[in-house]
């Protein structure tokens, strides 16, 4: 029913985010998905310790990768976003407004599944569970639900914004 919503939304207002939603959807399992089973590995093999706190160096090394990739898969969404809807010829927002509404969605939804999938790898593993089998799947489900959740958010808060960030927004593609 969300997706729904927002579909139709994004094909009412702003109909070049629909070709953004992929490409979030896509980065966020990416992402949350090597990093869930990068934790259940570690679990298993004991390079990192079933605990929120005081862990390992490898614990957050991974946590750091997670976060970096965050950071930089967003500007590939909006690149590609961007190049589609102008070659489609459809309603273009520009760059940084597909950057805008990539990062901030990718970046809500990205710290939620962090998360998630850290405390449930750790809840199943001392459980005696195999993270592998549920850790995965389990943020897949979720991951999606989020990353459509976070981009109605934040297209919701792109559009309250369109005013002087538009503006702004505009003058800025105009220097690149």
């Amino acid at each position: 029913m969300l997706t729904g919503t927002f579909l139709e939304f994004g094909i009412t207002y702003l109909p070049g985010l629909l070709i953004l939603v992929p490409a979030i959807l896509q980065m966020r399992g990416m992402i949350s998905g090597s990093f869930s089973s990068r934790i259940s590995t570690a679990l298993h093999i004991g390079t990192i310790e079933p605990q929120l706190r005081n862990n390992t160096k490898t614990f957050y090394q991974n946590i750091y990768a997670i976060l970096i990739l965050s950071i930089f898969t967003p500007i590939l969404a909006a690149a590609i976003s961007s190049l589609v809807s102008e070659l489609l010829n459809v309603n273009n927002i520009g760059f940084l407004a597909y950057l805008f509404i990539a990062f901030i969605a990718g970046l809500i939804s990205g710290l939620i599944q962090l998360f998630i999938s850290i405390l449930s790898g750790i809840i199943v593993f001392n459980r005696g569970l195999d993270p592998d089998i549920i850790v995965f799947p389990l943020l897949s489900v979720i991951g999606d639900i989020l990353s459509v959740f976070s981009l109605i958010v934040t297209t919701d808060l792109f559009i309250s914004l369109q005013g002087p960030a538009y503006i702004l927004l505009g003058w800025l593609e105009g220097l690149l």
